[in-house]
C-alpha cells in the first residue's frame, strides 16, 4: 500500500502539474528507519524531518543545517532537517525577527542551507491567522524583507538544493515525530509527568541542555492509547488483504484500492492539538471507505451466512466476525462478549464507530482553571485554551468501552444522572470480563452462545450468578436476536437491576432529524442529546433521518429505559471543546431471583428503513 500510494501521487502530479516529484512529505513527520528503502525503491530521492530528529540521533548543535543521507538495506535517500526556530518564527513572530535570526547565522561565515517547511494551515486557516497574515500584512512585510535582503539570502527549492548542495554526511535517525506528537502519544498520566519534568528542568536552567535526551512515545503508541484507533487500523489491514487478493486487472480492484488508500489518511488515527480521532465525521469517513472497499472485494458472494475468527482489534486474541449479507459485525469474547462493530453494508455505515471518554493531559489545565480563553494566543501550541466555557463541568471518564451488548448489574441508587457520568455502582463482574463462547452455524443461521459464570458483589459478599446470552442471526437479515438467561446459583434470594447497554454513533446529537421514539405508536422524545428516562416500554428507537435508518430495540419483557448523549472534552485548534460522540441506550429490568431460579428476556436489535 505504501508503494501504491507513492505511485498514485506521482502519477497525479505528472498529470496535473506536468512534473515527476522526487521528494516526499512524511505525514506528521513520522520517521522509522525502514522507510528509507521503501521510499528509495519507489523513486523517492529526498524527504524532510524536524531538526529535533537529528538531535535525537546525537547531533549536538544550536542549529542543524544542510542535507544528509540515510541508508537502509543498501538503499539511500537524502534527508533535510527543518529548522525548529523558523517553524515557530514563521508566521508567529515579526518578520524582522526571522531576518535577524538568519543574519546571525550568515555572520558566522560559511554559506548554510536552512530549510523551512510547515503546515499551510498556518497561513490563514488556524484561528486568528488570517487577520494576522493578510489584513495586518505579515506576509507582505516578510516577502518584502526577503527581496530587500536578496544579496545575502537566496531562496531555492528543495529540488534545487538536492542538485546544488553536497551532503553533510550519513545519519541513522531513531523512531520519532515532532516533539509535541511524541508527548501526545504518551498515556495522559505519563504526559503530565513529562510536562512536570520539563518544567522542573526549565526552572533549574537545564531544559535546553537536556531536552533532546527526553522525549515521548512513538506514533504507533496511539493504537495502544486508543482501542478505537487500533480497531480502525485492524479493519484496514483486513480489507487491504482482501483487496490484494483481487485480480490486478479487475475494475473492482482499482476502485477498492482507491477507497482503501483514502481510508489510510492519517488524520483519524491519532489525537493531539487537532480533533483527529475525536472528530466523529473522520471516523465515519474511514469506515465508509473501508466498508465500500470490503464490499467490492467480497463481490457477489451469494446467499448464506459466514463466521470467521480473526484478530480484528489487534489485541492478540481472535474476535468473531459475522457476515449475514446486509450486515457485518464483530464480537469479542474476551471482553464481555461485546459487539464493537456493526456495519450496515448498503449504507457503508458502522453504527459502533463510537469513542470512549478518556483522561487527557490537557484536562488538568481545564479542571484547575489555568487554561486560557481561545482568543488569548495566536499559535495553537503552548498554553491550553478553552473554546467552550462550560467544558469543565462536562469532563467525564468511562471505565469500560462504549460498545454494545454491555451487561450491567446496577447497584442500589443507580439513576440516569450518575449513569450518564459513569459514577454508578456496578455489582457484577460481567461488563468487560471474558465469556465462554461457542458458535453454531448452518448455511442460513448462526448462533453465538456466550456464557459467564460470574458473580454479584452484594452487601453480604459475592454471590454466584451465571449469565448466558445467545446471539442469533439469519442470512439475508440485518436483525439480531439476543436471548438472555440469568441464573441465581447462590443459596440466597437476589434482587438487582439488570441492564444491557447499546451505543449508537450518529452524527449531530442536536440535529432535529436525529431523535428518539418510544413504542410502536412512535412517541417522539427529543433529539439524541436528550436525557431520556421511562419506566416501562416494549420498544425504543434511535432515528437517523439523514441516513434513513431507525435503530429499534424490542423487548419480550417490558423494560425501563435510560438514554443519554456521550460528549468528550477534546482538543481542537480552537481549544478544548465538547464533541458529541454517540448516544447510550440502556434497557433495564428490576427483579428478584430465588436460589437456582432463572430469569429470561429476548432483546431484538433491528435496524429498519426510516418510516418517514
Amino acid at each position: 500500500d505504501r508503494a501504491g500510494q507513492i505511485s498514485m501521487q506521482r502519477e497525479y502530479s505528472k498529470k496535473t502539474f506536468g512534473c515527476d516529484p522526487k521528494g516526499f512529505w512524511l505525514a506528521e513527520r513520522v520517521w522509522e528507519q525502514g522507510l528509507v528503502s521503501c521510499l528509495a525503491d519507489n523513486g523517492v530521492e529526498y524527504t524532510l524531518v524536524d531538526d529535533s530528529h537529528f538531535k535525537f540521533a546525537g547531533i549536538r548543535s544550536d542549529f542543524i543545517a544542510g542535507r544528509y543521507i540515510s541508508e537502509d538495506r543498501g538503499r539511500f535517500i537524502s534527508v533535510f532537517p527543518m529548522d525548529e526556530k523558523l517553524r515557530y518564527f514563521i508566521p508567529f513572530k515579526d518578520p524582522e525577527d526571522t531576518i535577524e535570526y538568519l543574519d546571525g547565522l550568515a555572520s558566522q561565515g560559511a554559506a548554510r542551507l536552512m530549510v523551512y517547511a510547515d503546515d499551510g494551515e498556518k497561513f490563514g486557516s488556524w484561528p486568528q491567522t488570517y487577520k494576522h497574515i493578510y489584513e495586518d500584512k505579515w506576509l507582505a512585510r516578510f516577502l518584502d524583507l526577503l527581496s530587500q535582503n536578496s544579496d545575502w539570502i537566496e531562496v531555492i527549492t528543495l529540488a534545487e538544493a538536492l542538485e546544488r548542495i553536497p551532503h553533510v554526511g550519513k545519519i541513522y535517525i531513531p523512531d520519532a515525530s515532532y516533539r509535541e506528537m511524541m508527548a501526545w502519544a504518551l498515556p495522559a498520566e505519563t504526559h503530565e509527568e513529562l510536562e512536570d519534568l520539563e518544567l522542573a528542568l526549565d526552572k533549574a536552567g537545564m531544559f535546553e541542555r537536556s531536552r533532546f535526551f527526553i522525549k515521548g512515545a512513538i506514533w504507533r503508541n496511539f493504537q495502544s492509547r486508543y482501542a478505537e484507533a487500533s480497531e480502525m487500523y485492524g479493519k484496514m489491514l483486513s480489507v487491504s488483504r482482501m483487496v490484494e487478493a483481487l485480480s490486478t486487472r479487475s475494475r473492482s480492484r482499482r476502485e477498492a484500492t482507491r477507497l482503501l488508500y483514502q481510508a489510510q489518511c492519517n488524520c483519524p488515527y491519532w489525537h493531539g492539538v487537532f480533533g483527529g480521532l475525536y472528530l466523529p465525521h473522520l471516523r465515519m469517513a474511514v469506515y465508509d471507505r473501508l466498508i465500500r472497499a470490503e464490499s467490492l472485494a467480497l463481490g457477489t458472494r451469494g446467499r448464506g451466512i459466514s463466521v470467521e475468527y480473526e484478530d480484528r482489534n489487534l489485541d492478540g486474541r481472535d474476535e468473531i466476525v459475522v457476515d449475514s449479507g446486509p450486515a457485518r459485525m464483530v464480537f469479542k469474547p474476551d471482553e464481555g462478549a461485546h459487539m464493537f462493530e456493526y456495519d450496515l453494508v448498503d449504507k457503508a455505515y458502522n453504527v459502533l464507530a463510537t469513542l470512549t471518554r478518556r483522561r487527557e493531559s490537557y484536562h488538568r489545565a481545564v479542571l484547575s482553571n489555568t487554561a486560557k480563553s481561545s482568543s488569548d494566543i495566536t499559535s495553537i501550541h503552548g498554553a491550553v485554551r478553552v473554546k467552550d466555557p462550560h467544558v469543565r463541568q462536562k469532563i467525564v471518564y468511562d471505565w469500560y468501552k462504549k460498545e454494545s451488548l454491555v451487561d450491567h448489574f446496577f447497584g442500589p441508587g443507580t439513576e440516569l444522572k450518575n449513569l450518564s457520568r459513569c459514577r454508578f455502582k456496578e455489582l457484577g463482574d460481567f461488563v468487560n470480563m471474558p465469556y465462554e463462547v461457542d458458535v453454531d452455524i448452518s448455511e442460513e443461521k448462526a448462533r453465538i452462545s456466550a456464557v459467564r459464570h460470574g458473580g454479584l458483589w452484594m452487601e453480604a459478599g459475592r454471590r454466584a450468578v451465571t449469565l448466558s446470552k445467545n446471539i442469533m442471526l439469519e442470512a439475508g437479515e440485518s436483525e439480531i436476536k439476543i436471548a438472555y438467561d440469568i441464573l441465581n446459583e447462590s443459596h440466597e434470594e437476589l434482587e438487582f437491576d439488570f441492564g444491557v447497554e447499546f451505543n449508537y454513533a450518529m452524527l449531530g446529537g442536536e440535529a432535529p432529524d436525529r431523535y428518539y421514539l418510544i413504542g410502536h405508536d412512535r412517541e417522539h422524545l427529543g433529539n439524541l442529546s436528550t436525557m431520556v428516562e421511562r419506566d416501562s416500554c416494549g420498544a425504543f428507537a434511535a432515528v437517523d433521518e439523514w441516513k434513513g435508518i431507525e435503530w429499534w430495540l424490542e423487548f419480550s419483557v417490558q423494560a425501563g429505559i435510560w438514554a443519554f448523549p456521550v460528549h468528550t472534552a477534546s482538543m481542537s485548534e480552537y481549544g478544548v471543546e465538547l464533541v458529541y460522540q454517540c448516544s447510550s441506550v440502556v434497557p433495564h429490568w428490576r427483579f428478584g431471583l430465588a436460589p437456582q431460579e432463572t430469569w429470561s428476556v429476548v432483546v431484538t436489535y433491528a435496524p429498519r428503513s426510516w418510516a418517514g
